[in-house]
């Protein structure tokens, strides 16, 4: 087994370098360093300083709601610019800016308070000088950072959400009161520069700040050297313990790939590609098949297959779908007779231009190819989450003899696997909805397959949620198994 000391600082470089993700300032609804990045890394860097404080369990599940609202911010930008007008936009960014901002502090405060405590109770426990000292008013320097980072993080979302309030001010006619204040809006650009300029100034302040406090308890080596001995008597308590770890982190990687399969297309463009989830799935794949004794040759071959087909398919689909609907169909919400009109002369140029068949046929060829090397995908991660049920799901360890338990583990077991297999099915299903698209697109007009393309992303969804409620019962199973003992 691998001794923490290879580990470096247990995790704190990892905070660190997700702190540098977090010191930018956002433009409206845009953040140039994203903190999906940040949170994930310091997720990352609190999981091995969780099996000794409790504290940090409390921060890891915060800062899992952090990572999904960070997640909706970057969905935000192309639902935002992609699918409303050019008049509603600036409206619609400061809804989504406005309410990001008072979730991302309801959950941040304390989020960072759990850390503080954490390591505040780990320096009481093994005297670690750095984390305790205090200043001539008997502020530790742990608390100092804490209302430090807390101010800053203030100060990040106020000023994200203060241009956009111009907009308030911007259609304000006749004796209003607030007409005075009509002007501003014609400056929110210059006002947008002047927050990042304060924001970057107190953002830079903090990440010394930050760096500062991790090199001083760097420097505390005989707290580090308790924390690591303590750490390793854990892990040799629990040997299973990394292989769990592994498990877990594909299973999270495995949901992010359902995700990613939901086909979401504005103005005829895939924002949402089926790359990444294979990405995600290799990904995936190298973090458990060790842990479930299973050759890599197969989902590695698949996966890389589905991967570099599915970029090509994803391409051309996005070009043929992009050229069938562009010449201002975005201009109208509705089937307007200008947009229709667009849709029925593009369809009888796909039809009649014998390049433009060729074109559209192959694309619909290598769509089809693509589905299948998915359909191919399911089978095999399939037999890798079956591996995973038989070994990390059941009974308690040490109460598997318990008679009052017999039977339960085969119990268990088959119904996570038969949820797999409905989930692979519902996949599978949803795998045919894209080709029977493409291939009835030129003659959808006007007829009930014109509803394929809504209708396939709602599958989509559907597949998405059966997979991660499945995959979430796999977890919760191994949770049960290996944290109940």
């Amino acid at each position: 087994m691998k001794k923490s000391r290879r580990d470096g600082a247990l995790g704190l470089g990892c905070i660190v370098a997700g702190a540098v993700f977090l010191f930018d300032p956002f433009v409206g609804v845009f953040d140039l360093l994203p903190d999906i990045i940040g949170y994930l890394l310091i997720l990352r860097g609190l999981r091995r300083l969780a099996l000794l404080e409790g504290h940090f369990d409390e921060a890891i599940r915060l800062f899992r709601r952090l990572v999904l609202l960070a997640a909706i911010r970057i969905l935000a930008i192309p639902f935002i610019f992609g699918l409303t007008s050019s008049s509603e936009q600036p409206v619609e960014q400061l809804l989504v800016v406005f309410t990001l901002a008072i979730l991302d502090c309801i959950v941040l405060f304390p989020a960072w308070r759990e850390i503080a405590l954490g390591l505040t109770q780990l320096a009481f426990l093994h005297d670690g000088q750095a984390v305790l000292k205090s200043d001539a008013f008997g502020n530790s320097s742990t608390d100092r950072l804490l209302r430090r980072t807390l101010v800053f993080m203030t100060l990040r979302e106020v000023m994200a959400v203060l241009p956009e309030l111009t907009v308030l001010f911007s259609n304000q006619s006749g004796e209003d009161k607030w007409l005075r204040w009509s002007f501003l809006y014609g400056y929110v650009g210059l006002l947008r520069l002047f927050s990042v300029a304060i924001t970057l100034v107190f953002g830079i302040v903090w990440l010394v700040r930050v760096i500062r406090y991790a090199k001083a308890v760097r420097r505390d080596e005989p707290f580090l050297a308790s924390l690591r001995l303590s750490l390793d008597g854990y892990m040799e308590a629990h040997p299973d313990l990394v292989r769990c770890r592994a498990v877990r982190r594909g299973l999270f990687l495995l949901g992010a790939s359902a995700v990613l399969t939901i086909d979401f297309f504005v103005d005829g463009i895939n924002v949402l590609p089926d790359a990444v989830a294979g990405i995600c799935v290799l990904c995936a794949a190298v973090s458990m098949l060790k842990c479930v004794r299973m050759r890599y040759e197969p989902i590695m071959g698949v996966a890389t297959a589905f991967l570099l087909i599915g970029t090509v398919a994803t391409v051309r689909q996005s070009a043929i779908l992009h050229g069938f609907v562009s010449g201002g169909v975005m201009d109208s919400a509705s089937y307007s007779p200008t947009r229709y009109a667009v849709l029925l002369e593009n369809a009888n140029r796909m039809l009649k231009d014998a390049d433009a068949r060729t074109d559209f046929y192959v694309a619909c060829a290598i769509l089809l190819l693509a589905q299948l090397c998915f359909i191919l995908l399911l089978l095999v991660v399939r037999r890798m989450l079956s591996g995973v049920i038989d070994r990390y799901t059941g009974s308690p360890i040490g109460r598997e003899s318990d008679p009052r338990l017999a039977g339960a583990d085969e119990e268990i077991r088959g119904r996570l696997k038969r949820g797999v297999l409905i989930a692979t099915v519902i996949g599978c299903v949803v795998a045919v909805f894209p080709v029977v698209y493409m291939f009835t697109l030129p003659r959808a007009l006007g007829t009930v397959m014109e509803a394929f393309g809504p209708l396939n992303t709602v599958l989509d969804i559907v597949f998405a949620v059966a997979y991660i409620k499945v995959l979430s019962d796999i977890r919760r199973q191994m949770d049960t198994r290996y944290l109940l003992a």
